[in-house]
């Protein structure tokens, strides 16, 4: 009878450790050298779309964005889509992360910019890791 509790307590104990060690949670930031998590990289472009809008003036009742919050809300939720877990398991490569937050940076005001994938080192295929 005691054998057979440690036994179980044993296969118990090793179920519990084999499942710890699986991938992590969707939405969970990796903390790998050049990794950057889905939701910290789609932090990263709303901020840099919102500052540009702000410095393009395109923040205001006939402007694209009605306010901040309003560009706030419409880019994270184009992001979102965008760089959602599923579409990048793996998370973002923080290099081609930076050289797409510097091309937001350098856009002219005057330019059409309706989405950060329109440039091409924003693009989710050159952004999530392989």
């Amino acid at each position: 009878m005691k054998r057979t509790m440690i036994f179980f307590a044993t296969a118990a104990v090793l179920v519990i450790a084999c499942n710890h060690e699986s991938a992590p949670a969707s939405g969970v930031t990796t903390t790998g050298a050049g990794v950057v998590s889905n939701e910290d990289a789609v932090r990263r472009l709303t901020d840099a779309r919102c500052d540009r809008a702000k410095a393009c003036n395109q923040l205001g009742d006939k402007e694209k964005y009605k306010d901040e919050a309003a560009c706030r809300r419409e880019e994270r939720h184009d992001l979102e889509a965008d760089l959602r877990p599923g579409e990048c398991p793996r998370g973002i490569k923080d290099e081609k992360l930076s050289n797409c937050l510097q091309e937001i940076r350098n856009e002219k005001c005057g330019n059409p910019f309706d989405k950060v994938s329109r440039l091409a080192t924003c693009r989710t295929g050159s952004l999530c890791i392989d």
